[in-house]
């Protein structure tokens, strides 16, 4: 489940991974008392034929992690019924009890100003959406499924006949993954000031003597990439521990605030260092404690940025830095049909996964 106001390509691929992982985390972050622990490898998805669905990105993502894709006839809303009845549920048990709805159309809404009446923000009704969803609906006893609540469902059907296994995170990265094109060097490779390195890719680089290599990471834990090497895909990690666990949000806020404070000599000083590293540990600690599903979602339009602020993976001082240097808080509405397909920064669409291992209204709710 992901709120955002417009449906893109990439928020449809999250939506994916995130329906496969533990969402404890989000549960925990928007109060609810009961585990949001729904978590396993789906076989098929359904969807409509929306563009952010019929994109050969998120068919490929699906297909990398072994699901297949329904699509759904376009015209017969009567063959989405289970799914369009959960939402007229959240709108009718949730969503009407708030002022500055904008109604189903324009009839229904007559003069009622919605953006006068407005009374929450988009973290808010995040957080309220995760709340009822976690703690009523999965708590209320349903007609569909005899008279159960789909919480002791799941439990019971996952006891009785078991649920598979969840792709781990080394799978979910070669799946959902980032790609971009990075040089092999004596020292390993280097992605945004971290490097990585280990003895098997050395090993590549003097067997093979390659240059640029397809590297896949997951933006919201940079502790390890994933190399497209001549033998295969191959689980990397970080030199620097403090990275695992660490989003790439929270790494180039802490490293931007760092150079624009001291500068590119004094942010190589030990202390100095040491000193960013913890600061990095606190703040990516307290993003894991707020995160929401209204989260942005990182496309290849803001990594692009990111990249731009780098010269041979040193970050430049920005001195307008305001705490967004990924642009993530700006709308980005074209960016599902903006894409360049000659980025070197895109959903990879020719890998198979990664499987080795050397160690209601105004905004779009996918569910």
């Amino acid at each position: 489940m992901q709120l955002a106001p417009t449906a893109t390509t990439d928020l449809a691929i999250s939506t994916l991974k995130m329906a496969m992982s533990d969402k404890d985390d989000f549960a925990k972050a928007a109060g609810c008392e009961t585990p949001w622990d729904m978590a396993g490898r789906i076989q098929t998805v359904r969807v409509d034929n929306g563009p952010a669905y019929t994109a050969g990105a998120f068919s490929t993502a699906a297909i990398d992690a072994g699901i297949a894709v329904d699509y759904t006839v376009a015209g017969a809303p009567y063959l989405r019924g289970s799914i369009e009845r959960v939402f007229s549920t959240i709108h009718t048990k949730l969503i009407s009890g708030f002022d500055g709805r904008t109604f189903s159309n324009v009839v229904e809404k007559g003069d009622y100003d919605a953006g006068a009446r407005a009374s929450l923000t988009i973290e808010e009704l995040a957080q309220a959406l995760v709340r009822w969803v976690v703690d009523v609906y999965h708590n209320t006893p349903h007609e569909g499924l005899g008279g159960q609540t789909p919480r002791n469902c799941w439990l019971s059907l996952r006891k009785r006949v078991g649920v598979p296994l969840a792709p781990n995170e080394d799978a979910l990265r070669a799946c959902f993954g980032i790609t971009v094109e990075r040089r092999l060097r004596s020292e390993g490779i280097q992605l945004y000031s971290n490097k990585y390195q280990s003895t098997e890719l050395q090993s590549i680089r003097r067997e093979y003597r390659t240059g640029q290599l397809r590297v896949r990471f997951d933006p919201d834990d940079i502790g390890h990439i994933s190399v497209d090497t001549p033998k295969g895909w191959l689980k990397v990690p970080c030199t620097t521990k403090e990275m695992h666990g660490t989003s790439l949000e929270a790494h180039v806020a802490s490293r931007q605030r760092l150079l624009a404070q001291y500068g590119e000599e004094a942010a190589q000083s030990e202390a100095l260092v040491k000193k960013a590293l913890a600061d990095l540990r606190r703040l990516s600690d307290e993003s894991r404690k707020n995160r929401s599903i209204a989260s942005p979602v990182f496309t290849a339009d803001n990594l692009a940025k990111l990249d731009a602020h780098f010269s041979d993976d040193r970050l430049r001082v920005d001195e307008d830095f305001e705490g967004d240097i990924l642009g993530l808080d700006e709308p980005n509405e074209t960016a599902q049909t903006k894409h360049d397909p000659d980025s070197p920064i895109t959903h990879i669409q020719d890998a198979p996964p990664f499987l080795g291992d050397d160690d209601d209204d105004d905004y779009i709710l996918e569910d």
